[in-house]
């Protein structure tokens, strides 16, 4: 798990220097995947993974551990999961995209976000 880390890591501190060096603000979006919608849920019955805690919670670790990896490297981290965290209907039911209800709230989100903390838009 380390060297899958540290390649994703690396990959995107480059995206962040190549975008800094061109006086660019850079950001990265960290979105869950859809076993945070209850209605989404059942695509992972289909799958047997609906009540397997080391799925869920594998999941949940992983993004922590990827945004606690990327904040300590001084990148921009937005985090999706809290605002599509419980949201019904926020994905497709038997697919994983979002839903229009999830593109909303997640573009809501990344734009509260941007009007917080961009010194571009202030």
């Amino acid at each position: 798990m380390e060297v899958k880390f540290e390649s994703i890591t690396n990959f995107i501190q480059e995206m962040e220097d190549n975008a800094t060096s061109k006086g660019a603000e850079f950001y990265c979006v960290l979105i869950p995947t859809s076993n945070v919608d209850p209605i989404a849920e059942e695509m992972y019955e289909r799958l047997n993974a609906a009540h397997d805690p080391l799925f869920y919670f594998t999941r949940r670790k992983q993004m922590a551990d990827l945004q606690k990896r990327l904040e300590n490297q001084s990148i921009n981290v937005i985090n999706l999961r809290d605002s599509l965290q419980d949201l019904e209907n926020g994905y497709l039911k038997f697919d994983t995209h979002w839903s229009e209800k999830g593109v909303e709230t997640s573009a809501d989100k990344i734009a509260e976000y941007l009007l917080k903390n961009s010194s571009v838009l202030h």
